[in-house]
């Protein structure tokens, strides 16, 4: 009874930190994948990154593509539209002519359930991943990712 007594600490604090790590690679798995949506549709749709009324309304936007992943993710784009452009002159200005690359990046935040974890990877902290394509349209440019 003593030596379970002793032991129990050691084996929950591996049990629940094996967990967090796999909590861990789970969200950024996650992240992964939703920085690939957001690309897949932002390399398609370059204007159509965030909701607007009109043309980039829910579901036509690569923001609501990369969010629908499972968490809530913040996703940011190099470079950016700003909101939902369709002018091909202004998508060209703003450097997201077809062929020119544009990164995609989901963020979020991770909350461990052990102290441990939270010694090994703080209190609350950000995991995110990026996904760099070109615009689809012509030969991808030599540019490289922003």
């Amino acid at each position: 009874m003593v030596e379970f007594a002793l032991c129990l600490p050691l084996l929950a604090i591996l049990v629940f930190g094996t967990i967090d790590v796999g909590r861990v690679y789970q969200t950024w798995e996650q992240a992964k994948n939703a920085a690939r949506e957001g690309a897949a549709y932002a390399a398609r749709q370059p204007g159509a990154q965030t909701s607007a009324a009109g043309t980039c309304a829910d579901p036509n936007n690569a923001t609501w593509h990369a969010v629908h992943e499972s968490l809530p993710f913040v996703i940011s784009y190099s470079p950016s539209a700003g909101g939902c452009l369709t002018d091909p002159t202004v998508l060209a200005s703003a450097g997201l002519a077809p062929g020119q690359p544009i990164r995609v990046t989901a963020t979020t935040h991770f909350q461990p359930i052990t102290p441990l974890a939270s010694v090994l990877f703080g209190t609350n902290p950000a995991i995110s991943a990026s996904v760099c394509v070109s615009i689809v349209g012509t030969t991808p440019s030599s540019v490289s990712c922003p």
